[in-house]
């Protein structure tokens, strides 16, 4: 019923919306950014392991029946999962096409498209989060009533975790990578090619920097023993060891898009300094926003991992 009430709502206020201000809801479909959505949804699943989890976090959505409270948790990291997908997959997608805005500027008739695919990403991006909010809400509800909480085992019951098993995690990862190559193949075909050989280089870049931060904080060990979790290749963990792994994950997701973005206010001081014509602003300017892209399109990959950790 939560469903129900929900998309009804979504798809009656914004039709009123459309027609109120002369648009039509013809005017909001748009296949490549539908595309962008759905495949950031199934890939982030399948990476993070989650699909039967978000399935059954929609059933426990829908039902009254009482579940254990190991499916509530991992239901509602599921849902987590995609969520946090959505918006780094959102962000990445906006400022790809801010960049190619910028870049593109003397050719404004290819203007349309690019703006039909960030803003409606947009839109499709934030009514999909607005429908699992509900589902969220009461996930978190139902675990706070559960009077058993995975709290309360001991330590000693959580040193030898079972893992994921290795085979279904390469078939995961593998379809995981596959759909992301299609999608960024997609995303990125008409890109000028001097802005997509700089982005392997701030990659790169991010990915070294934040271990540097990583170290400072003493949490270097911790994110790469998190790696050996997600990728199974650690098959027992304690309680301490989940909990500082997940939360050297979120710490670099954080501090790349930080850096990220003071590298982008850097290179913007550095181009009104340096820049001979006012012609080669909007190129120039185009360069700051793709390392802002590529820190959403590195957390991607780091949040699959840290759901994984939390499934243990």
């Amino acid at each position: 019923m939560v469903f129900v009430v929900t998309l009804v709502f979504l798809f009656a206020g914004t039709t009123a919306f459309l027609l109120v201000n002369g648009g039509t809801v013809g005017g909001i479909i748009d296949v490549p950014s539908m595309f962008v959505v759905v495949t950031t949804i199934f890939m982030s699943l399948v990476g993070g392991g989650c699909v039967r989890d978000f399935f059954r976090a929609l059933k426990i959505a829908a039902s009254k029946k009482e579940f254990p409270p190991r499916h509530l948790t991992r239901a509602e990291s599921a849902v987590n999962l995609v969520m946090h997908s959505l918006l780094a997959s959102c962000g990445m997608v906006l400022f790809m096409c801010a960049t190619m805005l910028l870049s593109l500027w003397a050719d404004k008739s290819s203007f349309g498209p690019v703006l039909a695919l960030g803003l409606l990403t947009v839109l499709y991006t934030a009514e999909v989060i607005t429908v699992l909010l509900p589902v969220k809400s009461i996930l978190h509800k139902k675990i706070s009533k559960s009077a058993v909480h995975e709290h309360s085992e001991s330590l000693s019951s959580m040193r030898n975790i079972p893992l994921v098993p290795v085979l279904s995690f390469l078939i995961g990862i593998t379809i995981f990578f596959f759909l992301i190559s299609i999608q960024d193949t997609f995303l990125l075909s008409n890109y000028p090619e001097e802005l997509m050989e700089i982005v392997p280089l701030v990659l790169l870049g991010l990915v070294l920097s934040s271990y540097v931060f990583l170290f400072a904080g003493k949490m270097l060990g911790s994110f790469f023993r998190a790696l050996g979790i997600g990728l199974c290749l650690k098959n027992s963990a304690t309680k301490n060891e989940i909990e500082e792994a997940s939360r050297a994950i979120n710490f670099a997701i954080t501090i790349r898009i930080i850096l990220a973005c003071a590298f982008a206010v850097i290179r913007i001081i550095c181009v009104f300094s340096t820049v001979e014509s006012r012609e080669d602003l909007p190129f120039e300017f185009s360069v700051p926003l793709i390392f802002i892209a590529t820190a959403f399109f590195s957390a991607l990959f780091l949040l699959p991992i840290r759901t994984r950790i939390e499934k243990i």
